[in-house]
């Protein structure tokens, strides 16, 4: 393929189905050119996952990253290093390498700690409402499951489903599509799905790719959102150390999306079995009914039958 009909297959006449390439292929021309020194990069950290175990670690692995972006690192442990959410410095070497999953190319960092830094945050000020909570079960208790709309990602649907042992069809399951990437998306996101007349809850569930995503779960403007839509609303976001502000205001918060979804299919099982022996007992006053009646009715003929024979003696009498 010439160059023209690479930068420009539109316009470009020399440009064949044959000449296109596919995205394996494409993301293996791309080169990004990192710098050959050490650099210094500061942020929050937002994973750590000690390797190959907690007690005697030989590397940390985690993420790092500020309210748009994150990338990986791999560092010698530290002792100030224990929780996700503190700040630190990390000096080392920038490597790239293919992430087909996500942005085509993923750049981390290995090195290790220098520094660890504090940083002066004032808590989000929220209106506070009289919203009238109320847990899953007890939601569940007064509405249909199909009155509770799943608000996530294509991806995290997906998981929610696979999590729920395929005991909850998906057929059954109301759906909103939300790209997670942006704080304007979701509030779209939860607007759609508020929209359904029919909806009296939402749950919001992270597709569990990228959890530095869960931040903008922290955002004053996402919560009020929620809040506006007066629905009840329930979070099962990835797990983290801190409570976030959306956990905060929801009528109930779980601490994975998998512990929502078991959660959710017992609650579910347990509402079916219990409609199903509702459904039995009725049957079986229904029956109880119909024998009573029969009896009653048979009743009602051997009194008649015993009347007539009584009338029809007695006239025999007479006539004799």
């Amino acid at each position: 393929m010439d160059r023209q009909a690479f930068c420009n297959p539109v316009l470009s006449e020399s440009a064949t189905i044959s000449d296109s390439l596919s995205p394996t292929t494409l993301l293996n021309m791309l080169q990004i050119e990192v710098p050959k020194f050490s650099v210094k990069i500061r942020g929050e950290v937002l994973a750590i996952r000690p390797w190959p175990n907690r007690e005697k670690p030989i590397y940390l692995y985690g993420e790092i990253g500020d309210s748009q972006s994150c990338i990986e690192f791999k560092i010698k442990p530290n002792a100030k290093l224990q929780l996700r959410g503190q700040h630190i410095e990390i000096m080392g070497a920038l490597h790239t390498s293919q992430n087909y999953k996500r942005d085509g190319i993923k750049i981390s960092i290995e090195g290790e700690m220098i520094s660890e830094y504090k940083i002066e945050t004032l808590p989000p000020k929220i209106v506070d409402t009289s919203h009238a909570q109320l847990s899953l079960k007890q939601f569940l208790s007064q509405y249909r499951f199909n009155q509770l709309c799943i608000l996530s990602t294509r991806h995290g649907f997906a998981d929610f489903i696979s999590s729920t042992n395929q005991l909850v069809h998906y057929t059954d399951v109301v759906f909103s599509v939300c790209n997670f990437d942006s704080v304007e998306n979701i509030i779209k996101g939860i607007k759609d799905a508020a929209s359904n007349k029919d909806i009296k809850g939402i749950a919001v569930i992270h597709d569990g790719v990228n959890c530095w995503d869960n931040r903008k779960w922290d955002n004053t403007e996402v919560v009020l959102s929620l809040l506006d839509t007066k629905l009840h609303f329930y979070t099962a976001l990835c797990e983290t150390d801190n409570l976030l502000l959306a956990d905060k205001h929801s009528d109930e918060a779980f601490i994975t999306p998998s512990k929502f979804a078991k959660h959710l299919t017992s609650l579910v099982l347990e509402n079916r079995h219990k409609n199903e022996l509702t459904e039995k007992v009725l049957a079986i006053e229904s029956k109880f009914k119909e024998v009573m009646y029969s009896k009653f009715r048979l009743r009602k003929l051997l009194i008649l039958l015993f009347i007539s024979n009584i009338v029809l003696l007695s006239t025999i009498g007479l006539i004799l």
